[in-house]
């Protein structure tokens, strides 16, 4: 294998795994926007405070990174759940929406800015030499390296996408989730509970901004306009994969940066989020509608509730 085609397939693999990492992030975005119908925007922000939390128990607290899940992950379920008893309490719509978590993204950035300054601030000196060690991969793959934080991300997001999958259609409080996001009315007919199963749905969705925040943190240096240049790939991605998609919203961010990656190598770096947005404004124009629409055929309530 020539030097060129190593490079290229190396910067195919490491776009992929980042594109898991941003994978994480999208999912929780897409499971309220698609299923609640609120675009909360601040679940970006959620992302970056959960890095702040680990890097404060790593460094101060010398905290193993895996191990700040076990609060982080918790704290962010409860933070997701509130926020959603908020917006039911404040009967905020999609639209609406929009602006609150877009306000309250600036409002958590000011927060960290108080907190932790707009100083760069970094974990690597404080986590082991396990998670900073480039892994040489085993015959006949040597010539390729990943990172312990990239191959975190990999199994994260499968972990997650299909464990989020397996929930939503195959549990009964996932089928009454489904259930409520296409009819509310008809479905609390059926004896669901929806600001219950909302809240739920919201929790999950946000804890996730935990494992992605961790990930983060282990892998990035933090400043707390981070989260800002998350953004486009983000919403990118979630509107690729399908609102209310988990596993779309990560295979169609894998999608998107193996592409600026590749592109990176071949062309200029500084054209490839173009290639991506370019990519976003083809399928939206070819499908107008995809942003209400989500990948999997939509079937009746009643089917959905009596499905098992």
């Amino acid at each position: 294998m020539s030097t060129d085609q190593i490079i290229l397939i190396q910067a195919a693999m490491n776009g992929i795994l980042l594109g898991c990492l941003f994978g994480i992030i999208a999912m929780g975005l897409t499971l309220v926007w698609g299923l609640l119908k609120i675009a909360n925007f601040a679940h970006l922000s959620f992302v970056l405070l959960s890095s702040y939390l680990c890097y404060e128990l790593v460094v101060h607290y010398e905290w193993d990174p895996l191990q700040t899940l076990l609060v982080i992950t918790p704290l962010m379920f409860v933070v997701g759940v509130v926020l959603q008893w908020a917006f039911e309490r404040f009967k905020v719509t999609t639209f609406t929406s929009l602006l609150v978590t877009f306000g309250l993204f600036i409002v958590l950035e000011n927060v960290m800015t108080y907190f932790w300054t707009a100083d760069v601030l970094t974990t690597r000196r404080a986590i082991s030499l396990d998670y900073r060690k480039v892994i040489v991969l085993p015959e006949p793959f040597a010539d390729f390296r990943v990172a312990p934080p990239d191959l975190i991300a990999l199994v994260a997001a499968v972990v997650l996408g299909v464990g989020i999958y397996v929930w939503l259609n195959y549990t009964r409080s996932g089928r009454a989730i489904r259930a409520m996001s296409q009819d509310p009315i008809i479905a609390q007919a059926y004896g669901v509970n929806y600001q219950r199963q909302a809240m739920l749905l919201s929790g999950i969705a946000t804890a996730t901004a935990a494992v992605a925040g961790v990930i983060i943190a282990i892998k990035t240096p933090l400043f707390p306009s981070l989260g800002i240049t998350w953004i486009g790939k983000v919403v990118a991605a979630v509107i690729l994969g399908g609102l209310g998609n988990p596993i779309g919203a990560i295979l169609a961010a894998a999608g998107l940066s193996m592409i600026e990656s590749v592109w990176s190598v071949e062309m200029s770096p500084g054209w490839a989020p173009l290639i991506s947005f370019t990519v976003l404004i083809v399928v939206l124009f070819i499908q107008p509608g995809v942003l209400w629409r989500y990948i999997r055929e939509r079937r009746n309530v009643a089917d959905i509730l009596g499905e098992g």
